[in-house]
């Protein structure tokens, strides 16, 4: 099987690659640049060098469906968020080549990935999450009633920290949310949870009859930014709970392939809250692959 791995440059490449190889899968990763992990990682058996697909979509996707046409391929991973997007927006010109894209179409993987919307499917299904509003929306006043200071600011687009502002007062709304909604795109204010609770991350794989092929649960026990961040040390875990709460949302969004949710214990009342869905494979998935649970075997 053939199988093409976008994002050389990031770490989860490097599990991925070796989980795949194992299963005796020719893998071909796509790199930005010869400086990243996968362009130099022995599992590799073609190594490709791109254009970046965040400045320049035209020329990344006139070359991803030449490269394809050349040399098909079996099936196209993305590993990061801006190839995600990418693939999912294009999912239907890719797939017409030939290959598959492990990866939603754009109308139910946004769905999943905007933190706004996903907040308010957590509403409709009764999910625990933290109070979310847009104030562009429905005007400062009635989202800070609703949410309450301190608040973030948080992109309903991003992956990691990148663009969250506690704010403590409408001083500080005022001084950085026009600021984050034109650096990052559309926004949304959300009540703080206390970093002092235990955060966890929720693997799951939802195959296209809809069922759930492999899951797997982790604590953080270390990550960075100290202050909240992508973890740097995780320990397995049995949580059925979460696995079946989550799964409601796969099922709700009709979502097919990889959903990974981090959420955190407000130590206030003691419930998980769920936070984000990374719409693909995380850079923590190593510790899932350690742990028994082979999701690079599920996807092909």
């Amino acid at each position: 099987m053939k199988i093409l791995l976008l994002d050389g440059h990031t770490i989860q490449a490097l599990p991925m690659m070796k989980a795949l190889t194992r299963l005796n899968a020719e893998v071909t990763i796509f790199c930005e640049d010869r400086i990243s992990y996968g362009y130099f990682s022995r599992y590799a058996r073609h190594r490709v060098l791109c254009p970046a697909p965040k400045t320049d979509g035209t020329a990344y996707l006139d070359f991803l469906l030449e490269y394809i046409r050349m040399n098909p391929q079996d099936l196209v991973i993305p590993l990061f968020n801006d190839t995600a997007e990418f693939a999912s927006r294009h999912k239907a010109e890719i797939e017409a080549s030939g290959s598959k894209v492990d990866i939603p179409a754009w109308e139910v993987f946004i769905r999943g990935h905007d933190k706004e919307l996903l907040m308010e499917t957590c509403k409709t299904l009764g999910i625990p999450h933290p109070r979310t509003a847009n104030p562009e929306k429905i005007g400062y006043e009635k989202a800070i009633g609703y949410v309450g200071y301190p608040c973030l600011i948080k992109p309903n687009l991003g992956a990691g920290a990148k663009g969250i502002k506690i704010i403590h007062s409408r001083e500080n709304f005022e001084r950085y949310y026009q600021t984050t909604v034109q650096k990052f795109g559309a926004s949304c204010i959300q009540e703080f949870i206390p970093q002092t609770g235990t955060q966890y991350k929720v693997q799951l794989y939802r195959s296209e009859s809809g069922a759930i092929v492999a899951s797997s649960v982790y604590e953080k026990c270390r990550y960075y930014p100290l202050d909240g961040g992508t973890s740097t040390c995780n320990l397995t875990i049995e949580r059925p709970d979460l696995v079946g709460l989550y799964a409601r949302i796969l099922d709700y969004l009709d979502w097919v392939g990889m959903a990974d949710f981090d959420c955190i214990e407000d130590p206030r009342d003691g419930i998980v809250k769920l936070m984000e869905i990374n719409p693909r494979v995380p850079g923590t998935i190593k510790a899932s692959f350690i742990s028994g649970v082979n999701f690079a075997e599920v996807m092909v």
